[in-house]
C-alpha cells in the first residue's frame, strides 16, 4: 500500500460501460479486450482523422483476440463508439482507461480533466509504463484517491496487468477486474495480474525490462557479443524461467533442486565476482604479456576474500530468502518440480523446433513451400 493513506474510495460493485482515454497502441488493445468482454466502449479522440487511426488500430487488435479465442464475433469491435469531447466520453461512465502518450505532464493534465468530469464514484486506471502513482494524481483535485495504475503488458498481445491503488481495496478490486471477475457485476478480463504493494519507477514489469535492457546494451557496447547472440542467450533464459514457473525455479535448477546447493552455488558466484569482473577489464585493456602477471597479482589480492565465506552465505540466504521460502525441499518436492520443469522444457522446445521448422519453409526467392516440399528439398 502508499505510504500516506489518501481519502478513502469505495470501488464500484457494477461495471457495465468503460471509458478510453487515449487511443494509441496501448488503448486500442484496451478497447478491443473490454468490448470482447461484453461491456460497452466509448472512446475520445480529438479529430476524424484520429478516430481513423484508432479504429485501424482496434481492428487489427481485436483480430489477435479472435486469434487468441478471446473474441467470438469477429466484427464485434465495431461496437466501440467514438466521441470528440472528453466530458461526453468519461461523463456517464463506470471506469475510465487512461493510455495517453508516456509525458508526464500530457499525463497529469488528462487525468486532472477526466477527474473533473467522471461521476465521483468512478476509478481512473492509468496504463502508464513508469510513473509513480502519487506523481501520477498530483494535479487531479477533485478525488486524486481514485486515481490508480493499471499497467499491462500489450494487451492484445499477452494477458498481464499489474495495478496499484491508493487503498488496498481498491488494488483487490482492480485486480479482480483484470483477473477473474469478482462474479457480482464484474467481469473479469482473465488477465495474470500483479498486485503491487508500494510505488516503484516502471512498476515490476518495466524494472525487469530495463535491467535486460541494460545487461544487452552493456554486452554489446563491450564487445562480449552482438545482439543476435544476446537475443539467443535471453531467449533461452525466458524459456528456462517458464518452463521452471519463474526466476524462483531458475534459482532452484541451478541447485539441482536444493536450497542449500543454490546457496553454495550463490554463495560461490558473489565471493569471485570481485576477481572476475577486474580480469575480465584487464584482459580488454593490458596486453598479454602483462595479462599473466596482472591476473596474479589479483588473485593474491582476492585470496584472503575466501575467509568470509561464511559471512557471505549468511547474507546471501538472508538476501534470497523470500525465494527460497517458496521450495519445497523434500525428496518429493524436488522430484516433482523436477518433472513438471522436464515436462515444459519438452513442450517448449517443441514449440522452438516447430517454429524454426516454419522458418525453413521460405525458399531463396521468398516463396513459401509446404512442409513436405521443404523436408524434400
Amino acid at each position: 500500500m502508499l505510504r500516506r493513506r489518501p481519502e478513502y474510495l469505495p470501488p464500484p460493485r457494477e461495471l457495465k460501460k468503460v471509458a478510453i482515454v487515449g487511443t494509441g497502441v496501448i488503448g486500442a488493445g484496451w478497447a478491443a479486450l473490454f468490448i470482447a468482454k461484453g461491456y460497452k466502449v466509448v472512446a475520445f479522440v480529438r479529430s476524424q482523422g484520429s478516430k481513423d487511426k484508432f479504429m485501424k488500430a482496434l481492428e487489427e487488435s481485436y483480430y489477435k483476440f479472435v486469434a487468441r479465442g478471446i473474441a467470438k464475433d469477429p466484427n464485434g469491435y465495431k461496437a466501440v463508439s467514438c466521441v470528440l469531447n472528453l466530458a461526453e466520453c468519461v461523463g456517464d461512465a463506470d471506469y475510465v482507461q487512461e493510455s495517453v502518450v508516456e509525458d508526464l505532464g500530457t499525463k497529469q493534465h488528462i487525468i486532472q480533466d477526466i477527474d473533473n468530469f467522471a461521476p465521483p464514484h468512478v476509478i481512473i486506471g492509468s496504463s502508464t509504463s513508469f510513473i509513480p502513482l502519487s506523481l501520477l494524481r498530483a494535479r487531479a483535485k477533485r478525488r486524486p484517491a481514485r486515481v490508480a495504475i493499471a499497467h499491462p503488458s500489450i494487451p492484445q498481445w499477452d494477458a498481464f496487468c499489474e495495478v496499484l491503488g491508493s487503498t488496498p481495496e481498491v488494488t483487490n478490486w482492480l485486480a479482480e477486474l483484470y483477473g477473474w471477475g469478482s462474479g457480482s457485476g464484474i467481469t473479469g478480463l482473465g488477465m495474470d495480474v500483479v498486485r503491487m504493494k508500494c510505488e516503484q519507477h516502471g512498476h515490476v514489469l518495466n524494472t525487469v525490462t530495463q535491467f535486460n535492457i541494460l545487461a544487452c546494451t552493456g554486452l554489446v557496447r563491450t564487445g562480449v557479443c552482438d545482439i543476435a547472440a544476446f537475443d539467443v542467450a535471453f531467449t533461452h533464459f525466458c524459456r528456462l524461467g517458464l518452463a521452471a514457473g519463474g526466476i524462483g525455479g531458475l534459482f532452484r535448477l541451478v541447485g539441482g533442486g536444493s536450497s542449500e546447493a543454490a546457496k553454495d552455488l550463490m554463495t560461490d558466484i558473489v565471493i569471485g565476482t570481485p576477481l572476475g569482473k577486474s580480469t575480465a577489464m584487464a584482459s580488454s585493456i593490458l596486453p598479454g604479456f602483462l595479462l599473466r602477471p596482472a591476473i596474479w597479482i589479483m588473485q593474491v589480492w582476492w585470496w584472503p576474500v575466501q575467509l568470509f565465506k561464511g559471512i557471505t552465505k549468511r547474507i546471501v540466504s538472508w538476501l534470497y530468502r523470500p525465494i527460497f521460502e517458496e521450495w519445497d525441499d523434500s525428496v518429493a518436492g524436488i522430484c516433482d518440480f523436477n518433472n513438471m520443469t522436464l515436462n515444459q522444457v519438452v513442450a517448449l522446445e517443441a514449440l522452438a523446433a516447430d517454429r524454426k521448422q516454419q522458418l525453413l519453409i521460405k525458399d531463396y526467392g521468398g516463396k513459401t513451400r509446404t512442409r513436405s516440399e521443404s523436408n524434400v528439398a
